[in-house]
């Protein structure tokens, strides 16, 4: 009981003018970080933390979570228009938001893209209220073996979802797990397969990982070809979808959530 008037409580404090006008502000600017390739929305919600020394908490918190939100979803901009992600979140999106740029429908997937992200970030967050109690359970009791046994099954989605060639998606997970070696060990400290380069001591960062992989492929692909035939729209703008679009890929929606 008093959890859930606590819950309440909380409700009516984030509904209030103040943090709603903070996190508007914030998701505009979130939306400008989430643009720039290799900023990310967590840099931009460290960088906006000075500016909440002086704030309530609640608007500051809604300031900062409108930041990072916001970041996430910019990120589908640049993955949509240039299909350069501009978050490492939004790789997946450029699959499908890329190609439907190409043939002119760059404001329907852009819309579509925003719709996404706000009913996962809704759902996503009423469903961690509801078992955030139960997931700490799990959370306590899962060891090595439970993460080794994870990782395995992050590599057999891989070969089970590759396109094509599936040793080409074994290879490629285990390209991912190569990379992921660089750096100084969890455990010992110890560099590991740094070349003598100080700068990846830390290890590769998703986003110039990222960037590597679909800023540089991208760049060879428009080198190989200079003349690429782009169906063009009047104007990039919002495109409302129509509630019958938005039903068909309902269930896409939740599985994403």
């Amino acid at each position: 009981m008093l959890e859930s008037l606590q819950i309440a409580g909380d409700l009516i404090a984030a509904v209030h003018l103040s943090s709603a006008l903070a996190m508007i502000l914030g998701l505009a600017l979130g939306i400008l970080i989430g643009v720039l390739p290799g900023m990310g929305p967590l840099l931009g919600a460290v960088l906006a933390i000075p500016f909440t020394f002086h704030m309530s908490p609640v608007p500051a918190i809604a300031l900062l979570l409108g930041i990072y939100q916001g970041g996430n979803y910019g990120g589908a901009i640049t993955a949509t228009v240039l299909g350069i992600p501009g978050t490492p979140m939004s790789a997946a999106t450029l699959m499908d938001a890329y190609p439907m740029a190409l043939k002119g429908a760059a404001s329907e997937a852009v819309t579509l893209a925003a719709v996404a992200s706000f009913f996962g970030t809704v759902f996503s967050g009423i469903v961690l209220v509801v078992i955030s109690k139960y997931l700490a359970k799990v959370a306590i009791g899962f060891g090595p073996a439970e993460t080794m046994s994870l990782t395995l099954l992050g590599l057999t989605a891989i070969a089970a979802l590759s396109q094509g060639s599936t040793i080409k998606g074994l290879l490629a997970g285990l390209f991912g797990l190569s990379i992921a070696t660089i750096g100084s060990d969890p455990l010992t400290g110890f560099t590991r397969f740094n070349f003598g380069r100080p700068e990846i001591e830390g290890g590769v960062t998703l986003v110039a990982l990222f960037m590597g992989i679909f800023a540089i492929s991208e760049l060879m692909i428009q080198i190989e070809k200079p003349i690429r035939v782009f169906q063009t729209t009047d104007r990039l703008g919002v495109a409302f979808p129509m509630f019958r679009c938005l039903w068909t890929r309902a269930f896409g929606l939740i599985r994403s959530s």
